[in-house]
């Protein structure tokens, strides 16, 4: 609207030179080159980030309409199509994210991991890409405890952070086991023998789940996945062997997969395949994001930093 009412004055102070039409194509063009092109789209010089459509028609017919008064009706015409063109392929409606323009790290090398970050992040626009980084997790090979896990993931995630040098958001990704009676065992029980431990966990089931860190430099946001339950069999080999849970699944004749934490996982043979473990990493990611999607609907401080 600035721009045209500049191009009015100009109009007016110089008889004879027309620049609405230039404008018109000017804007059409430029708008096409948003719609259709990232590189494009990310600066977001012209279009509006809410209803796209209703201001190009207006400032399209505006751009177009307005040199009918000299005559120049070819001109008129070659702008309003380009406008017309712009309109129909410029999404309508565009939410902008806190995730638009963003390169999202994963901390790990795992194959599996890998792969649900990258399905899961797919789904979200604007995001740049996806690099991985191996990220040591500072846990045990199998945590047991949520905050053991927790510190894991958060570990992990600032790791591959510092490694990545354009970072802008890093995923650290756990799975571990926990008691729903006592989720923090490991860590409350840190003075007791190794016997009065294993008595504990063996009282109760263990459940396995998948949380994740999302960092961006300041502050974690952690998502958490579905939680399963363990065979008790499995669940000795992990307690009793100090294994971890693709070893026991393996000493316990449960699968032959000596990689079943890199491929379908556990969740897999004890759902018969309704639920694999990158869908359910994916769900974890999915939770981690919620907040960095939405910037300003949760904590003051987290809305003033972005």
């Amino acid at each position: 609207a600035l721009i045209g009412f500049a191009a009015i004055v100009v109009e007016r102070m110089f008889q004879g030179i027309t620049l609405l039409p230039v404008l018109g194509i000017t804007y059409a063009i430029l708008a096409l080159l948003e719609a259709r092109h990232s590189a494009w789209r990310r600066l977001q010089y012209l279009l509006c980030v809410s209803e796209r459509r209703p201001a190009m028609l207006l400032a399209g017919a505006f751009c177009a309409l307005a040199p009918v008064s000299h005559g120049k009706i070819v001109t008129s015409i070659i702008a309003a199509i380009f406008v017309a063109i712009a309109c129909i392929l410029a999404p309508q409606k565009h939410e902008k994210g806190a995730l638009d323009g963003c390169v999202i790290v994963c901390g790990s090398k795992n194959p599996c991991k890998i792969a649900a970050v990258e399905q899961a992040v797919a789904q979200y626009k604007g995001v740049r890409g996806v690099v991985s980084y191996a990220a040591m997790s500072g846990v045990p090979d199998q945590p047991i405890g949520l905050s053991t896990i927790i510190r894991g993931a958060q570990n992990r995630a600032i790791a591959a952070f510092k490694k990545a040098a354009a970072a802008d958001i890093s995923l650290g990704i756990e799975s571990g086991l926990f008691s729903l009676q006592d989720p923090n065992y490991s860590e409350n029980n840190e003075d007791s023998s190794s016997k009065n431990k294993k008595e504990s966990v063996h009282q109760h089931q263990l459940y396995d789940i998948c949380i994740v860190s999302a960092f961006d430099g300041h502050q974690h946001h952690l998502g958490l996945s579905c939680a399963f339950e363990i065979p008790a069999h499995v669940r000795r080999q992990v307690v009793d062997n100090g294994l971890d849970l693709s070893a026991a699944a393996n000493a316990s004749g449960l699968s032959s997969d000596p990689y079943i934490g890199q491929n379908e996982g556990l969740i897999s043979i004890l759902t018969r395949r309704r639920l694999t473990r990158k869908e359910y990493t994916i769900q974890a990611i999915h939770m981690a994001l919620v907040a960095l999607d939405h910037p300003g609907w949760y904590d003051e401080d987290h809305r003033s930093r972005r």
